[in-house]
Parts: structure tokens; C-alpha cells; sequence
């Protein structure tokens, strides 16, 4: 029960004008905490919003800024693979020769093995 805040209450008389002033300071406790309630949240706002503004940091911050974009970009993008491309050199009239040979010596050892019925293994000219 609430505390008699008045002589008569004391004695156990209710006073009705007591009653009511209670309600409205309890209305007015409410607009006030609502307002100051209203005022922290747009502080709260406000300061989140300075934390995520990238433009703050980039001024504040434009070495530290650099580096973390350097390393953010090296991560997001790929890595190239290593290709090993091997250049084929143009074949030297010598080296035809040879190639040459060895297929026509082939050419003549099959020949040869039809005509005896006996395979023999094909020479290694390379």
C-alpha cells in the first residue's frame, strides 16, 4: 500500500485530492522517462550510424584503409593457375631425316615380316 503522504492520511482519513496528484505525477514520470527514452535511442542511433560510416574511416584512417583494401581485393580475387605452355621448336631438316629413316625403316621391317609370315619387332630409329 502506498505511504500516507498527507497528516489526515496518517490518521486514516483518505484524502481524494491525493489520489489524482499521484496518477498525474506518475503521468508526468512517464512523458519524462518516454522522452528521455526517445532521446537515447536517437543517441544510440546516431553513433551506430557513425560506426558503420566507411567515409569516417577512410578520412580518419587512409593508410590503414589502403592496407585492408589491398588485402580484401588479393583474397576476393582468384589466383591465377600456373600454366606450363611448352613452345614447340621448328623441326631442323636433320631432325626430319631422322624421322624419315625411322619410319621407312618400320616400313620395310613390316614389309619384310609379311613376306616370311614371321613378325618380327619394329626397329627403334628414334
Amino acid at each position: 500500500m502506498a505511504e500516507p503522504t498527507d497528516r489526515n492520511d496518517a490518521e486514516g482519513e483518505q484524502n481524494v485530492s491525493t489520489g489524482s496528484n499521484d496518477v498525474n505525477d506518475i503521468r508526468r514520470e512517464m512523458a519524462r522517462v518516454r522522452r528521455e527514452l526517445h532521446s537515447d535511442v536517437q543517441s544510440v542511433v546516431s553513433t551506430a550510424e557513425a560506426a558503420v560510416d566507411w567515409r569516417h574511416y577512410i578520412t580518419a584512417y587512409p593508410w590503414l584503409t589502403l592496407g585492408v583494401a589491398t588485402v580484401v581485393g588479393y583474397m576476393v580475387v582468384p589466383r591465377l593457375q600456373k600454366t606450363v605452355t611448352t613452345t614447340l621448336g621448328t623441326a631442323t631438316e636433320a631432325d626430319l631425316a631422322k624421322i624419315r629413316e625411322a619410319v621407312s625403316q618400320t616400313q620395310k621391317d613390316v614389309a619384310d615380316s609379311m613376306k616370311s609370315g614371321v613378325r618380327s619387332k619394329p626397329s627403334k630409329g628414334l
